[in-house]
This record gives structure tokens, C-alpha cells and sequence, in this order.
């Protein structure tokens, strides 16, 4: 016997409204803490005033290659607006030794660009490791 639960669209937009508040209100909070403390060792987090993903890909390109990390895939959903904040997620599957990619993941970690985990998953492959990797880049005024 199946049942078939009918959720109504208001509900729906509802919960994405309260998730993209909820992600607003965590890059808010991270760039008014940036305002008032510097953390030691690391850069300060910016919020540049463009989504430029292009950029930060070719960043990440370099920065993998300079840990024989090699990028498979990449894939980017499309940018999302509210209010002042935009975002975008972007997708990325690497591929490279286990030093290699805790390293390149350290060093992206330590950019001055504000952006998020959004998920991950690590999957041995003999020698090597395969990380999937989903980032959200975010940017504002």
C-alpha cells in the first residue's frame, strides 16, 4: 500500500525562503565577525560584489595543478539572488594523491574569498583519492 503526500507549493517556497535566510543570515554573521576580529594565520574573509565564479575557477585550477591535483569535473547551478546577497554553487570532482588534495583543500581553505562547504565525499581509488566537492561562492554589496 502507497500513500502519496501532497505538500502544497506555499510550503515548498516556504522552506526555501526560510533556507536562503538561513544562509544569508550565516554570511552576514561571518562577515560582521570579519569586521570586528581577524582571525590569526588567515586572511580575511571578503564578499566580493560579483558572483565571478570564472575567476575563482581558474584560481582553483592553478592551485590544483600546483598540488598534482587534477580537476574532472565541474559543473555550476545557477546563481541565486536575495537581496543583497547573491550566490552559486559550483561542483567539482578532483582527483589526486591524499597529501596532494588535503593540501590544495588547506590552501583554498586560507583564500581571502568568502564561500562555503556545501557538501563533500572522498572515495579511495587505489593510490589515489576521488573528492566531490559542492562550494557556494557568494557575493554582495
Amino acid at each position: 500500500m502507497f500513500f502519496l503526500i501532497y505538500l502544497p507549493l506555499s510550503v515548498n517556497l516556504k522552506a526555501e525562503k526560510t533556507l536562503n535566510q538561513g544562509l544569508k543570515d550565516q554570511a552576514q554573521d561571518i562577515i560582521m565577525k570579519n569586521r570586528v576580529t581577524q582571525s590569526s594565520g588567515k586572511p580575511q574573509k571578503k564578499v566580493p560584489p560579483q558572483l565571478e565564479s570564472e575567476d575563482f575557477l581558474n584560481h582553483l585550477d592553478k592551485l590544483a595543478s600546483e598540488h598534482k591535483v587534477r580537476i574532472v569535473q565541474v559543473s555550476q547551478d545557477i546563481p541565486r539572488k536575495n537581496g543583497d546577497l547573491s550566490s552559486v554553487d559550483l561542483n567539482l570532482a578532483l582527483e589526486g594523491e591524499k597529501q596532494g588534495i588535503s593540501d590544495f583543500l588547506k590552501n583554498i581553505e586560507n583564500q581571502s574569498r568568502l564561500f562555503a562547504y556545501s557538501s563533500w565525499q572522498a572515495v579511495p581509488q587505489g593510490q589515489t583519492l576521488k573528492l566531490t566537492l559542492r562550494l557556494t561562492l557568494y557575493a554582495g554589496q
